[in-house]
């Protein structure tokens, strides 16, 4: 057991010692992780993406680097080892506590990961999500790239993963709760009420007997509520208007 504890020790030895040689690896794996922190804490956010692997850059736009600009970064890095993310650098911070920056094992010496930037990943989905429903014609606000969307079943796709198998945007739904608002509406200067400014005024003039408390909001995305214009329901969301004319 002893020449097994030795063993490790003096290949651990061995490997400090080649890491810490002027021109060897470890060197430059401490100058790329400052000039890294350096160009993303600038806002460099295209620097920033030059000094990671192809793999990881493609995940990530400039536009959604740029919220860890400012971010408080190391004075130094130091090695901490290998694991499956690669050559692993650990840099103390007094405001942010340690951050770890991992390294190819390609010879490339460039990015693999960041764990300023796993911190904000954790939104990716919600983000995703959100810029999907409000227009699944444009680009994933995380990675960039644009999104795969289907005008046939409503489906929108995102290639980084974000929506998973994908997220359905079904108008048709809209249109039929649209409808169904018309009717509301119908029904409420049936009974005698005046023509109102706002949706949200049928359930309040009415105390409860009509409408809806706050509004209609679309099904597809309930950020997007239902408005009166040109006496008819819009939906700012599709920004369409159901075929029937409205009441006036």
């Amino acid at each position: 057991m002893k020449k097994v504890y030795f063993a490790i020790f003096f290949l651990s030895a061995m490997l400090f010692s080649y890491l810490s040689r002027p021109h060897s690896l470890g060197v430059k794996l401490q100058q790329n992780a400052k000039t890294y922190v350096d160009v993303l804490f600038s806002g460099k956010a295209g620097e920033a993406k030059a000094l990671m692997t192809p793999s990881f850059s493609s995940e990530l736009s400039e536009e959604f680097l740029l919220n860890v600009t400012g971010i408080s970064v190391p004075v130094t890095f130091t090695y901490d080892g290998i694991d499956a993310r690669g050559y692993r650098m650990v840099g103390a911070s007094g405001e942010t506590g340690s951050r770890v920056l991992w390294f190819a094992t390609d010879g490339s010496v460039k990015v693999t990961a960041d764990t300023a930037i796993d911190n904000i990943l954790g939104s990716a989905v919600m983000l995703c999500t959100e810029a999907a429903r409000s227009n699944p014609r444009g680009n994933c606000p995380v990675s960039g790239i644009s999104y795969q969307f289907s005008e046939t079943d409503g489906l929108v796709y995102c290639v980084s993963g974000h929506l998973g198998e994908g997220l359905t945007i079904n108008s048709n739904e809209c249109e039929l709760q649209r409808i169904e608002v018309a009717e509301e509406l119908n029904q409420f200067l049936e009974a005698g009420f005046d023509y109102p400014d706002k949706l949200e005024d049928i359930f309040t003039i009415s105390d409860g007997v009509y409408g809806k408390r706050g509004g209609y909001s679309c099904p597809d995305n309930g950020y997007n509520y239902y408005e009166l214009r040109n006496g008819q329901i819009y939906c700012p969301f599709h920004q369409n208007l159901p075929q029937e004319e409205m009441p006036q």
